[in-house]
């Protein structure tokens, strides 16, 4: 779990990747937490942490081992390897375009 915490992953994004790890064997297997589950550890709504879930799975965190069916859950593997690095830039930049924000020119007072 102290590698997600150390990792380059968002700042909104850990909480969910540490409760999954928490489910986790050491080799990353049999992780099947339910997707309410995840949100009510975090403390956010069932689709808060299905976006989370989406996003993991597309930065390969998460892979969907079993898919969820009749009376089963969706088993996923936990790949800590594919958590960014510190400093390997895969960390979002957040730029700031001034140009869509105009000045406004204080007002002259009487």
């Amino acid at each position: 779990m102290s590698a997600v915490f150390e990792s380059a992953l968002p700042a909104w994004l850990k909480p969910y990747a540490a409760a999954f790890a928490t489910f986790a064997e050491d080799d990353g297997s049999k992780c099947f937490p339910s997707v309410g589950r995840i949100g009510r550890m975090v403390g956010r709504d069932a689709r808060s942490a299905r976006r989370a879930v989406a996003e993991l799975r597309r930065r390969r965190v998460l892979e969907i081992v079993q898919r969820s069916g009749r009376e089963r859950t969706t088993r996923y593997f936990f790949n800590a390897r594919a958590l960014p690095a510190a400093g390997d830039g895969a960390q979002q930049v957040i730029s700031f375009d001034k140009t869509r924000f105009q000045q406004v020119k204080p007002r002259k007072s009487a």
